[in-house]
């Protein structure tokens, strides 16, 4: 499983439950839509270069966007628990480990060895750090339109 999380600051905690209702709960809707705004961002960037390959979907489908609302925080996550999420956010390497040799095929021919390294495809840390100023715009309109 992976996941990214975004939530508040400790510094900002003691004053989330001071707002006012209408600004908080303008933050709230904010920071919900922006968190959803990622996940459609991250299903996008699918077959897109240096991204995942979107063969079967299953992957993309996996995406989850959850939210959680206290007193004093405010948290929006983007996750995946496909097995193989991990090593396509971070990249790494696989080896072998109940046999010999990995064995896969290439082109309709078997290989054999005993490790592979897969290239970083990060999505989900992009869908959000790529998309600061948009995240913002949805967050402060969310806000405005909850004061008027």
């Amino acid at each position: 499983m992976i996941k990214l999380d975004i939530k508040t600051t400790p510094g900002t905690e003691a004053y989330m439950s001071k707002l006012p209702k209408m600004v908080r709960e303008g933050l709230v809707s904010g920071v919900k839509d922006s968190i959803n705004f990622g996940k459609d961002e991250a299903k996008k960037s699918f077959g897109m270069p240096n991204k995942p390959h979107n063969k079967t979907g299953k992957l993309s489908n996996s995406i989850k966007a959850s939210f959680l609302a206290g007193v004093n925080q405010i948290k929006g996550s983007l996750s995946s628990n496909e097995v193989y999420a991990r090593i396509q956010e971070e990249g790494g390497v696989i080896r072998a480990k109940n046999a010999k040799y990995l064995s896969f095929q290439i082109g309709g021919s078997w290989v054999k060895v005993s490790s592979v390294t897969i290239p970083a495809r990060p999505y989900l840390n992009p869908a959000i750090m790529d998309n600061l100023k948009a995240i913002e715009g949805i967050i402060t309109a969310s806000i405005l339109k909850g004061v008027k």
